[in-house]
């Protein structure tokens, strides 16, 4: 207990006790934080909570596929004729232009003999009706010099005249003639070449639908020969994954057989328009080399795209709470304490409800409702 004499000292020299206490614990080391300066502007603002994804929904976008090539073609018979010979069987690489199966060619090949032979007559009969024809003109000179002297009938001069007349006709029809055979000659040559099938490219026989000694009619098919390399996917992405899915970006191919290695695709080709039914784009990824030798083409794959969120895993704020930029990205404000912290976002489809924000923000943060041009990157705030 205080007695009655420290009681008086308590009184006396309370005021410089408080004193130094003060000035004790004005020397801490920890400062408080500093409100904001009575000059400075503070915005009032209207906050949006971003609505936590739903967390079965936010997984890497898979897409089903299968492995192709650029160039995959049947082969057929071009011409009608009995399956002599095929050289090259299923699973047998092949070159460009490689024998890969023959036709029976003997009959036009003895049709090519006769039209190379009527060819040969006809121009033989073409260079005749010139010889003819000079001799005309030499003919009706010297009817027309004897006409000069007049030594010469009216009636020589006319029959030397419609005589050259007549071998320019001859001439023009025996030229039609022989260009007639050649040409004949030329298709015959065509088809002849036809009955030898050839790979049209490098690659691999991977069908065969025909045996020796069949008989083929025309168009029917005899081999398939396929391309291994380069292997293309195929697939669909929702108009949301758009930016993900962009030429050049890389997806990764999982193949459904356990056993086979997983391979990266480089996308090569983005569609340019939304199918409407479906509000998808149409991809095509080019396999990157080197490529596992477990993968052909056919294989069924699921494709991966990275950085793609699916439509119902992306958040939708309020049109009022972006600023467009370009045309898929925006600026929005985070409220970080009592500050306002400016970021820009990938933004997706627009409708009655808002618009779908991609990437740069997550669920639960708070943005700021509605954008004004009065806003800047640190201002202070105060939520209403």
């Amino acid at each position: 207990m205080i007695g009655m004499n420290g009681r008086k000292f308590v009184k006396r020299h309370g005021a410089l006790l408080l004193v130094l206490l003060a000035g004790l614990s004005g020397c801490s080391t920890e400062k408080p934080q500093q409100p904001a300066k009575a000059s400075e502007a503070v915005a009032d603002v209207e906050v949006f909570v971003v609505p936590a994804a739903d967390s079965a929904a936010v997984r890497p976008l898979t897409v089903a596929s299968t492995l192709a090539v650029e160039r995959e073609a049947d082969l057929i018979a071009q011409e009608e004729g009995r399956l002599l010979e095929v050289t090259a069987d299923m699973g047998q690489r092949v070159k460009q232009g490689e024998l890969l199966a023959r036709l029976d060619a003997s009959r036009l090949r003895k049709q090519l003999e006769q039209d190379r032979a009527e060819a040969r007559m006809l121009e033989a009969t073409a260079k005749q009706a010139e010889v003819l024809r000079q001799a005309a003109e030499v003919e009706l000179q010297r009817q027309s010099e004897l006409r000069k002297e007049g030594l010469g009938s009216m009636r020589d001069f006319d029959r030397a005249r419609f005589s050259l007349e007549s071998y320019k006709v001859e001439i023009v029809k025996a030229a039609a003639d022989f260009e007639r055979a050649k040409a004949k000659v030329e298709d015959g040559e065509i088809r002849l070449s036809r009955m030898d099938i050839r790979a049209p490219f490098d690659g691999i026989v991977s069908r065969r639908y025909a045996r020796v000694g069949q008989s083929m009619l025309r168009d029917e098919k005899v081999l398939r020969l396929t391309e291994l390399r380069p292997l293309l996917v195929r697939f669909t992405v929702p108009e949301s994954a758009r930016h993900a899915a962009a030429s050049g970006a890389v997806v990764e191919v999982f193949p459904a057989d356990a056993a086979a290695s997983a391979a990266k695709a480089r996308v090569v080709r983005t569609s340019m328009v939304v199918d409407a039914s479906s509000g998808s784009l149409e991809c095509t990824a080019q396999l990157v080399e080197p490529v596992p030798a477990g993968l052909v083409p056919g294989m069924a794959v699921d494709v991966r795209v990275p950085g793609a969120t699916p439509a119902s895993a992306a958040p939708t704020v309020p049109a009022s709470a972006l600023r467009r930029t370009t045309e898929d990205r925006a600026d929005l404000f985070v409220i970080a304490g009592d500050r306002l912290q400016k970021r820009n976002v990938k933004i997706g489809r627009e409708s009655a409800s808002g618009v779908q924000v991609l990437s740069g923000i997550s669920g639960g943060e708070r943005i700021v409702a509605r954008v004004t041009d009065k806003l800047q990157d640190g201002m202070a705030v105060r939520v209403r």
